[in-house]
């Protein structure tokens, strides 16, 4: 088999040389992610699979280069940056890696809003500078209400943390579950329920068409003046320009963002503004605006590090490994984008 990585770190390549059949398989590596597939020599482009993680870009233009393609297997959990309609007419399969990090992102989600709702960035950056005490001045999480957008596996780890902080909490999800509201005295409410109520709001589901956007300039005229939002999930789910707007605007106290939409530009940007593919000129206001939004002094913007643990990277390249042996063998996959969803 042909196995190709992009976007691989240094121990990463490492792991798989240890571990991946290089007998059997012509396997070659990249560092930078999959955005596109012009330049890309033909030895590339037959590949037979490709592993990525979320910052490539599988498009239906880029996917259609690799014609002997059978798998796409993703580190991640998410796959919204797959064309996985595409995949279905091709029927090239999907593997994720599921649960890897639930309650990796969990912690890190509050590590973000204890970060911010308590000044410490800003702290350690002035620290050699002196500083009024008046300026760190924060809040508290206990007694306060916090808002959980989806409660899968993720969501679920933010329930029993907040809990674990003596908070009020709201969730909201297409399904109610009943455990989470026995067990942490949760309640499960409609969206602006939530944002009309909610101190806090954390953004934990997977990203679709349906919600894109989803929270807009209405949602954000709903949420309290002295809230925050922390989006550890997609950068699609938040309207950046309606998020800027809020903050700069006061209807809004602050905002903690792993994610952005458009990031592949946004970190680095200088790597990809050369990119004629992503070079679109609404991605380019939104980069823009990310650059404002992170010039805030409350807002707080990392790189999509919420899953970047050691033990998480463990897990994620122990069934990267599964799903591409799994493949190579004719078993079934264990990890497929459809079995996950049944």
């Amino acid at each position: 088999m042909k196995i190709v990585f992009f976007d691989v770190k240094n121990y990463e390549k490492s792991y798989f040389e240890k571990n991946l059949d290089f007998k059997n398989n012509e396997i070659l590596f990249f560092n930078e992610p999959l955005l596109q597939a012009c330049g890309l020599s033909d030895e590339v482009l037959s590949a037979e699979i490709l592993s990525v993680t979320a910052f490539s870009r599988l498009s239906a233009e880029v996917l259609e280069k690799f014609k002997n393609l059978k798998l796409v297997t993703t580190r991640s959990v998410g796959f919204s940056h797959i064309d996985r309609k595409y995949c279905e007419n091709r029927g090239i399969e999907i593997a994720i890696t599921p649960h890897y990090g639930d309650n990796t992102v969990a912690e890190f989600a509050f590590a973000l809003l204890l970060n911010l709702i308590r000044k410490v960035h800003f702290a350690i950056s002035e620290i050699k500078y002196g500083g009024d005490d008046g300026k760190y001045e924060g809040v508290e999480l206990f007694g306060k209400t916090i808002g959980i957008i989806g409660v899968g596996s993720i969501g679920m780890q933010s329930v029993r943390i907040a809990h674990g902080f003596g908070m009020k909490i709201l969730c909201n999800d297409l399904f109610k579950n009943t455990y989470i509201e026995q067990k942490y005295h949760a309640d499960f409410v409609g969206i602006e329920t939530l944002c009309q109520n909610s101190d806090f709001i954390s953004l934990h589901a997977p990203y679709t068409e349906q919600n894109y956007h989803l929270f807009d300039e209405k949602l954000f005229g709903m949420m309290k003046p002295n809230s925050y939002l922390i989006n550890t999930a997609r950068g699609e789910l938040i309207d950046t320009k309606a998020l800027y707007k809020a903050l700069t605007e006061g209807k809004i106290k602050g905002a903690a963002l792993d994610v952005v939409e458009c990031e592949e530009l946004f970190n680095p940007v200088n790597s990809y503004l050369d990119s004629a593919e992503n070079n679109c000129s609404e991605c380019l206001k939104k980069t823009l605006i990310n650059h404002l939004l992170a010039s805030l002094d409350n807002v707080i913007v990392t790189p999509h590090i919420a899953y970047n643990t050691t033990e998480a990277a463990e897990r994620i390249l122990q069934m990267t490994v599964q799903n591409i042996r799994e493949f190579t063998n004719r078993d079934k996959l264990t990890n497929s984008l459809e079995n996950q969803q049944r």
